[in-house]
């Protein structure tokens, strides 16, 4: 009995003991819990009593904590300043093509600033040139296009100080497009006329097209598509056409035409025929700017400089390289032919022998009273000359004649040669701007067929010669309705 009551008389001292163990250690304990845990709430507490100064220094730079309303002016502004401003998209304007050779493409492309002004569309991509035409059509955002852009041929500096002078949107360079044009892209397609082989493509065929997964991987989006069909109306008002474009949209976009042919308020040609103010005022833009002349019994007056179409640095040195190695910098006579104008002349063999006699006239006449013994010829019977003649048997073989009847320093083919060399290129469009250049900076010239490029040559001629011209004009009937007197210098 004495055994047990000893056993649980030890039993009670031991739990006693460690009861007391196990409070002490708790007690001691407590105070340093206490103290990390207030350190911890002090770390993460901004107090209003904290000065800037501390602020910043001790507050950490990764710190995700909630910016409060009592942080300090200067930090806040600080934070606002560091924040990206969001990137302002322009409204801009191109076509995928601007229809004809690079004389009409020039006033087509003109034609779109005008009317891109109009809707404060704030630029128009710089066209390039599609290879392997000898037409030069302008192109933009196609796979078939040369290395070879507007500025390559033209001045452009020069061409958008023109622009600014009429009031009309600039032209930009296609990478200056893709970095800030709106996104959202509407898309008119025009068929001008019944024989069009266009036709309007639904929204879902035509964001298959290569141009338009070229746009949307550059971030651009296909917004809709417009059919504006000019075959089924004979004209329609500009505030119609605006309307078409623009219904529903809200927001800057860009406008992307499949083709654009030009604005006529009288509907020649195959062209948007629009009424209104727009049509009426672009009309008279282009007039002032076009440096095309037409037949006329009146001498012809050159424009303003600031409306003449400059070539670029790079042709003119070209030129002036020709003329100095190949020509020994000596005066020269510049033939031009365009057959492709006389087409209704030269199957009456009787009118084709009488045109050709008078052209080498003309030439013969020039040669004697200036006393130059140089000849460039040009025609667009050659390599490299105009598509527009389908069967051109009848039409190189009047060329070939005038060619071989004059003294001839250097052929079409020795020229195109010449060309290819000293450009290390082959480009028909290159080429034509060469032989039109050539032909402005001739001390004479015998042009004969008519038609835009050639007028624009004649107006490069005659601004170069100001109050010198020793020229020959004939149109596409062989006439000498427009020929100045033929003199000496």
């Amino acid at each position: 009995m004495m055994w047990l009551v000893k056993r649980s008389y030890l039993g009670l001292v031991a739990v006693v003991a460690g009861y007391y163990l196990i409070s002490r250690y708790l007690f001691e304990k407590r105070p340093r819990n206490l103290a990390l845990r207030s350190e911890i709430e002090s770390a993460v507490s901004v107090s209003e009593e904290w000065p800037t100064s501390a602020l910043s220094e001790t507050t950490p730079n990764t710190s995700e904590s909630v910016v409060s309303e009592e942080w300090p002016t200067a930090f806040s502004s600080a934070l606002s300043e560091t924040t990206p401003t969001p990137k302002t998209f322009e409204p801009m304007a191109l076509s995928l093509n601007y229809w004809e050779q690079t004389a009409n493409a020039i006033m087509n492309l003109f034609d779109l600033q005008c009317w891109a002004s109009t809707v404060s569309l704030s630029g128009v991509v710089e066209p390039s040139i599609l290879r392997d035409w000898g037409s030069g059509v302008f192109h933009t955002l196609s796979e078939h296009s040369s290395r070879f852009t507007f500025r390559n041929f033209f001045d452009l500096d020069h061409w958008n100080s023109m622009s600014l002078k009429y009031s009309v949107s600039p032209l930009v360079s296609l990478q200056d497009f893709l970095e800030n044009a709106a996104r959202d892209i509407v898309y008119v397609q025009v068929i001008y006329h019944r024989f069009d082989r266009e036709y309007c493509r639904p929204l879902s065929s035509v964001a298959k097209s290569k141009w338009a997964l070229f746009l949307r991987s550059k971030g651009f989006h296909l917004a809709k598509t417009v059919c504006i069909n000019f075959s089924m109306n004979a004209s329609m008002n500009e505030e119609e056409f605006r309307e078409k474009i623009f219904e529903g949209i809200d927001h800057p976009v860009t406008v992307l035409f499949n083709r654009f042919r030009g604005i006529s308020p009288l509907g020649k040609g195959a062209r948007l025929v629009m009424t209104g103010p727009l049509s009426g005022a672009c009309a008279r833009r282009l007039k002032n700017f076009d440096t095309s002349i037409h037949p006329t019994t009146v001498r012809y007056t050159p424009i303003n400089s600031s409306s003449q179409i400059v070539p670029s640095k790079r042709i003119v040195e070209y030129v002036k390289r020709f003329i100095s190695e190949k020509l020994s910098g000596e005066r020269y006579i510049a033939v031009m032919l365009r057959t492709e104008r006389l087409k209704n002349l030269l199957p009456k063999k009787t009118e084709s022998d009488t045109c050709a006699s008078n052209v080498i006239s003309d030439w013969e006449e020039m040669v004697a009273k200036n006393n130059i013994h140089k000849t460039l010829y040009f025609s667009d019977t050659e390599n490299h000359g105009s598509l527009g003649w389908t069967d051109n048997r009848i039409a190189t073989k009047f060329s070939r004649y005038i060619q071989n009847a004059m003294n001839l320093d250097l052929s079409v083919d020795q020229v195109n040669s010449i060309i290819e060399d000293m450009t290390g290129s082959k480009d028909s469009v290159q080429i034509a701007a060469l032989h039109q250049q050539l032909v402005a900076h001739a001390t004479c010239v015998v042009v004969v067929g008519g038609g835009r490029f050639q007028s624009q040559t004649l107006n490069m001629y005659f601004y170069n010669h100001r109050g010198q011209e020793c020229y020959s004009y004939r149109d596409g009937f062989c006439n000498s309705s427009y020929v100045d007197q033929i003199y000496g210098l």
